[in-house]
């Protein structure tokens, strides 16, 4: 006669173990009734006792599982599944560790494996590429959530401790959790290698690819990536959950393959597709989560040619001369000059908050302004050149010019590059109708210099520019020779 089990306290004293940590991508009810129902499976067969089950009682219900979900129609059945077994390993290798189970780790290991083996053998017409290779062993599902699972462990551990606290600058958490994440996930899948096992030409080869192709960091994120796994590394070799030297050998490999990955970062002509697009779309203010949003932006992009397009218009905007790169720096004038608006008082004025699949972004709304800045103080130190009106002062270009970015940004989400015709129309009729005669005409002239000073930057073409200042200019704006062709 089988012995009498109360599973809900077996349960309960899970609940509080190092096993049930694994499992903290789970809903603590969800893990109790997956436990629940694994637990009636097995009584319902005759094995109410837990110190009856042995490996093979264990692999053929798992077994007897996964030919269900493979036969159900419901294309979900296979995914619930996994989930499953990723519990239910957690929940018996706490058995084991507890003295309840009659069977060694190893022993389940075995288990584990036969089955990873046996599933692996039924889903093979619908194996990802990813995981086909005949040199390295097979992937596994339980393997991988259970690497997922501890990383994850790690970094929380780290962002807790006092050490994070003395971490380089510049790395936040989204950064060392996004990079932890990327770089786990895709050394497991493409090399087999866990977090304990990494080599050189795994590390290398995730950072100076997969890093740059894929992986949705903003372009000043990459500077902080390898402090940040570093960092990571240090902490957890001194908790004494990774072996010190290996620890240090990866944190030379980082170092190793960080100059290239930086250096590979700052052409989009190595990022994939999907990364370029949704760089892209952050970039315009999209949030991501918006589908209807999301979906009218592709509609535009597929009309204006796709992603071909967006490569041609990235590679453009790679050519055009970075203003960070000029010389005015060197200007002794510089020194008295800085943004008008330090407190960032420009983030606190009305503003629109969507136009079409265009939302307002507070990054794109600064790096906007900085571009204005830049560009106003280039205009100061060159106003001979660019014929800037006498009476306007240093102080008065500045923040004229970055008062009109600002407010075009804020009424219209135009970046100084996507300055239309109409935005400026509407602006100046504003001016005429707010200034005096005298102040309009001047206003006008540092327009015209600033158009002028943005044209030859290659920032807006030479016919964006004139259009502008013929609008300022209440002229006629003449049809170029196609059109008037077809009129």
């Amino acid at each position: 006669m089988s012995k009498r089990v109360d599973i809900n306290k077996i349960i309960d004293t899970f609940s509080n173990s190092f096993e049930f940590t694994r499992l903290s991508d789970y809903r603590e009810p969800f893990i109790k009734d997956t436990i629940g129902q694994f637990y009636m499976m097995m009584r319902d067969s005759g094995y109410g006792d837990i110190t009856e089950w042995d490996q093979k009682l264990i692999f053929d219900l798992l077994l007897a599982l996964t030919d269900q979900a493979f036969s159900d129609e419901d294309s979900q059945s296979v995914d619930v599944l996994m989930h499953f077994v990723i519990i239910v390993r957690a929940f018996l290798d706490f058995l084991i560790s507890d003295g309840k189970l009659p069977i060694s780790e190893t022993d389940l290991d075995k288990v584990f494996d036969e089955y990873a083996a046996e599933l692996g053998r039924m889903n093979e017409p619908n194996q990802e590429q990813l995981y086909e290779d005949p040199n390295l062993p097979q992937w596994r599902e339980y393997i991988a959530q259970d690497i997922s699972n501890y990383t994850n462990e790690w970094a929380d551990a780290y962002i807790e401790s006092a050490a994070w606290n003395k971490r380089s600058q510049g790395v936040t958490e989204s950064i060392l959790k996004t990079a932890l994440g990327a770089m786990t996930d895709y050394i497991y899948n493409v090399y087999r290698k866990t977090p304990k096992t990494w080599t050189k030409k795994a590390i290398n080869g995730t950072l100076t690819t997969y890093f740059v192709s894929n992986v949705g960091f903003d372009e000043t994120d990459y500077q902080y990536i390898v402090p940040a796994l570093s960092g990571l590394l240090t902490y957890v070799s001194r908790q004494g959950w990774l072996n010190e030297q290996r620890a240090d050998k990866f944190k030379k490999y980082l170092a190793a393959s960080e100059s290239k990955m930086i250096e590979l970062s700052k052409d989009s002509q190595n990022f994939s597709d999907s990364k370029l697009i949704t760089l892209k779309m952050l970039e315009e203010g999209i949030e991501l989560e918006d589908k209807a949003a999301v979906q009218a932006y592709i509609d535009v992009l597929n009309k204006q040619g796709g992603i071909d397009y967006l490569r041609e218009l990235a590679k453009d905007t790679s050519e055009v001369k970075d203003p960070e790169e000029t010389d005015i720096r060197d200007d002794k004038e510089i020194a008295e000059f800085s943004d008008p608006d330090p407190e960032q008082n420009y983030l606190k004025a009305p503003h629109v908050r969507k136009i079409d699949y265009q939302t307002w972004n507070r990054r794109v709304a600064i790096k906007n302004h900085t571009l204005g800045v830049q560009y106003g103080t280039k205009l100061l130190l060159e106003r001979k050149r660019y014929d800037v009106p006498t009476q306007a002062n240093s102080e008065d270009i500045i923040l004229s010019v970055v008062q009109f970015v600002d407010v075009l940004y804020a009424q219209h989400l135009e970046k100084i590059s996507e300055w239309s015709l109409n935005a400026w129309r509407e602006l100046n009729n504003w001016l005429k109708q707010n200034q005096t005669e005298e102040q309009h005409d001047r206003t006008i002239k540092l327009l015209v210099s600033l158009m002028n000073l943005l044209a030859h930057e290659e920032v807006l073409s030479a016919d964006k520019a004139n259009g502008i200042i013929a609008v300022l200019q209440d002229k006629v704006i003449p049809l170029d020779k196609k059109h008037r062709n077809n009129h």
